[in-house]
């Protein structure tokens, strides 16, 4: 009866060190790539940054955008756009707020 016990108690504990050591997001992958397809001389800093090319860096919360971040999902005017030539466009038209 002792190792079922154990077994859950492992099981518990496997998963929360997966919440505790999270792999690395890149986002939406097909802004990923296009981004990367746009400014090739910033897939160094893209690379560095993350998710901070459109999110906030500070804080764990992932929902606030920055300034690049908000005008790239107004321009793009939806959620999960897949289209190339639309999320093209968005770059380019938030291009002006991109982060050095």
């Amino acid at each position: 009866m002792q190792r079922p016990k154990w077994l859950a108690i492992g099981f518990v504990g496997l998963v929360g060190l997966g919440f505790l050591f999270p792999g690395a997001a890149t986002g939406r992958q097909q802004y990923h790539v296009e981004f990367k397809a746009m400014y090739p001389g910033k897939k160094a800093n893209l690379d560095s940054v993350k998710c901070g090319v459109c999110h906030e860096t500070v804080g764990a919360n992932k929902k606030r955008l920055n300034e690049y971040g908000t005008a790239f999902g107004k321009a793009l005017g939806g959620k999960n756009v897949k289209d190339k030539e639309t999320i093209q466009k968005a770059l380019k038209e938030a291009e002006h707020y991109l982060p050095n």
